[in-house]
């Protein structure tokens, strides 16, 4: 039972918090004006009713708070992916010393499909969890499509969703890229 605990190698965790680090650069260029465009802040009109009592001067702005919502929703998907993808790498080159940049790439971009593919679906079904309960209301309270789309509430998770989708598509081919650029010294220093 050793084999499922071990902890990340340090170059291996260099390259993943490199990478993390900078698809969160980019994210932050991303958000700021699909934040703006989308005006994704503040509360929907399911939320009036609950809200009624408190004050909404909190002294922070809710668009503010908002980016860094869809940044940290992102964030997770990003170290799970970059994680992920170095750790195989890191291993396809430790157990095939031999195997050139070209074909590293190349299976490094076929182990990278399927980790989005399964980062995407804990991302849509996270989404349609997270908000089955507001889904049913929309439904009970006969919400046209056009409704569905302007609702607040409804669009800063689907953009969460997106920019989180952006972030691992993102993440795949630059962890794959630093992986195979710096192959000779994950050779190194397995022997």
């Amino acid at each position: 039972m050793d084999y499922l605990f071990q902890p990340v190698d340090l170059k291996t965790g260099l390259v993943a918090y490199l990478v993390s680090v900078s698809v969160v650069l980019v994210l932050v260029a991303l958000v700021v004006p699909i934040q703006h465009f989308g005006q994704l802040q503040g509360f929907g009109n399911e939320s009036n009713e609950e809200l009624g009592g408190f004050s909404l001067l909190i002294g922070i702005s809710f668009q503010s708070i908002s980016s860094a919502a869809i940044l940290l929703s992102a964030l997770g998907a990003i170290a799970e992916a970059s994680i992920a993808m170095a750790s195989a790498l890191k291993e396809l080159i430790e157990q095939t010393p031999d195997l050139d940049r070209r074909d590293l790439y190349r299976d490094g971009v076929e182990i990278g499909g399927k980790i989005m593919g399964t980062a995407y679906n804990t991302l849509f079904f996270g989404f349609f969890g997270g908000y089955l309960a507001l889904f049913i209301w929309f439904i009970e309270l006969k919400y046209s499509p056009s409704l569905l789309i302007n609702d607040k509430l409804f669009i800063a998770e689907a953009a969460s969703v997106l920019v989180s989708m952006i972030a691992v598509t993102l993440t795949v081919p630059l962890t794959t890229f630093l992986m195979v650029h710096w192959q000779q010294k994950f050779q190194i220093s397995s022997k």
